[in-house]
C-alpha cells in the first residue's frame, strides 16, 4: 500500500527555502535556492483545444523562432504583449500557468527519485494555498467552502484518503506566499493522475517539491509557465530522460522575466 500524503509543518520542513533565494526578481535563483550546482528549465507542453499537446518546438517551427533557455511565450509568437497569445490560442492553445501537468510531474518525480540518498524516499510537496481548489487544504477562519473541512483541528482526510494529518499546522510561506505542505514518497506521487478532482490534492501537481535529503529542488512559480529545477548535474541529466517535455539547463542569474528573450526580437 502506497504511503498517504501527510500535512506537515511548513516552516519545520522548508523553513531553509526563502533564506536561501536571491532577491533579483525574475532570476532563476529567485525560485530555486542557491545551493545548487546545476539548474535546467522545463518548458510546459502547450495544450490544444482538442486535448492534443504540442511542445514549444513544434509551435517554433510554426512561427520561425528560436528555442533557447530563456524564451519566452509572447516572443515566440512574435506579439508584443506578454498576455497577448489570442490569435494562437485560438488554434492551438498555450502552456499551462503556474502548474505543470500532474502526470508530466510523476515523470520528473520518476526520473529525480534515483538521485536522493535517502532509501525511504521521502519528499515534501508545496501547494500555493491560493489555488481556488485548495481551499481544503488550508484552515477556515470562517464560513465553508465546498470541499473544505469543517474546521483546522480535524484530519484532512479527503474522499479517497490520500491525506491525513493537521491543518492547524503552519503554513510554509516563501517570497511573501503562503503553502501547504504534505510529506509522502516518491512512489505516492503517481497516484495523483489519477484522483477525483473533488479529493485532496486531487489531479494538481504542487508549485514545489524536493526531497528529504535536499539533493534536488523543483519549483512552478505561480506566474510562470514552466519549471524550474536545481540539483547536481548528474540530477539535470536525469531529467533529459522526461521524453514529454523540453528541459533546457539555465544558469542561476539567467532572468525569466517578460523582456528577457533576447534571441526573438518583437517586430
Amino acid at each position: 500500500m502506497l504511503r498517504p500524503f501527510r500535512v506537515v509543518s511548513g516552516p519545520s520542513v522548508g523553513g531553509w527555502i526563502d533564506p536561501e533565494l536571491a532577491t533579483e526578481i525574475g532570476s532563476v535563483s529567485a525560485i530555486v535556492p542557491c545551493r545548487y550546482s546545476a539548474y535546467a528549465r522545463i518548458l510546459h507542453p502547450v495544450e490544444s483545444m482538442d486535448g492534443k499537446r504540442l511542445s514549444w518546438e513544434d509551435v517554433a517551427n510554426r512561427t520561425g523562432k528560436i528555442i533557447h533557455p530563456r524564451v519566452q511565450w509572447h516572443a515566440l509568437l512574435g506579439v508584443s504583449d506578454p498576455d497577448d497569445s489570442s490569435a494562437f490560442l485560438r488554434t492551438c492553445g498555450q502552456p499551462r500557468r503556474g502548474e505543470l501537468p500532474v502526470d508530466l510531474f510523476s515523470e520528473l518525480i520518476g526520473a529525480l527519485a534515483p538521485e536522493t540518498s535517502d532509501d525511504a524516499g521521502l519528499c515534501y510537496f508545496a501547494y500555493w494555498t491560493g489555488w481556488a481548489w485548495a481551499a481544503g487544504l488550508r484552515p477556515l477562519s470562517r464560513g465553508r467552502s465546498k470541499g473544505a473541512v469543517p474546521n483546522s483541528s480535524r484530519k484532512a482526510a479527503d474522499a479517497g484518503g490520500s491525506i491525513d494529518g493537521d491543518l492547524s499546522l503552519p503554513l510554509l510561506r516563501v517570497k511573501g506566499n503562503d503553502y501547504r505542505v504534505l510529506s509522502g514518497t516518491s512512489q505516492s506521487v503517481y497516484p495523483l493522475k489519477n484522483q477525483d478532482p473533488d479529493s485532496l490534492p486531487g489531479p494538481h501537481a504542487p508549485n514545489m517539491a524536493w526531497p528529504k535529503d535536499r539533493s534536488w529542488f523543483l519549483a512552478t512559480d505561480i506566474d510562470y509557465d514552466s519549471t524550474l529545477c536545481g540539483g547536481s548535474r548528474a540530477v539535470v541529466e536525469a531529467l533529459t530522460s522526461c521524453t514529454q517535455l523540453t528541459v533546457m539547463p539555465i544558469q542561476p542569474d539567467d532572468l525569466l522575466f517578460a523582456g528577457s528573450d533576447c534571441e526573438n526580437p518583437i517586430p
